[in-house]
């Protein structure tokens, strides 16, 4: 396959949101959490996001199939929102996008995020990249855990 990744631009923020939602939908469902960040993000939130934030998109054939978005706070940075369309999973995708997030910082002390404590897909793939579980939280009626990769 033949992916870029580069990074968002405005008119993505459509793209962004359809594939986001779609492949949060498992993890909706799995937590019976509809009201989850992912799930109800707006076109304007995701524009905002990109002055804040790094949002990159993975394309192939002129298509958006995935994005990642990474925050800088201070010394760390949080990555966000991972999404792959289910078709292009399985295909190194996920790879791409988290390995160029991590390239934005390399001077900082460390990258995090979080899922559900019950996403062994996502979690195996963090811990591929090198992250480990430094804490868990509840959320509703499930359990978070945060991931970090110091550097």
């Amino acid at each position: 396959m033949d992916i870029t990744i580069r990074k968002a631009i405005k008119e993505d923020a459509d793209s962004i949101l359809k594939i986001q939602k779609k492949a949060f939908l498992f993890q909706a469902n799995k937590y019976s959490d509809y009201d989850m960040p992912p799930m109800v993000e707006k076109k304007e939130d995701v524009l905002n996001e990109m002055i804040t934030s790094l949002i990159f998109v993975a394309i192939y054939n002129d298509k958006i199939i995935g994005s990642i978005r990474i925050r800088k706070q201070e010394d760390e940075a949080e990555i966000r929102r991972l999404a792959v369309l289910d078709e292009y999973q399985g295909n190194g995708v996920g790879n791409m996008l988290m390995n160029v997030a991590e390239m934005q910082y390399l001077h900082l002390k460390r990258y995090w995020l979080l899922t559900g404590k019950e996403s062994y897909r996502s979690i195996s793939l963090y811990k591929k990249l090198g992250y480990e579980i430094y804490k868990e939280a509840v959320h509703r009626d499930y359990i978070l855990v945060y991931l970090q990769k110091l550097l």
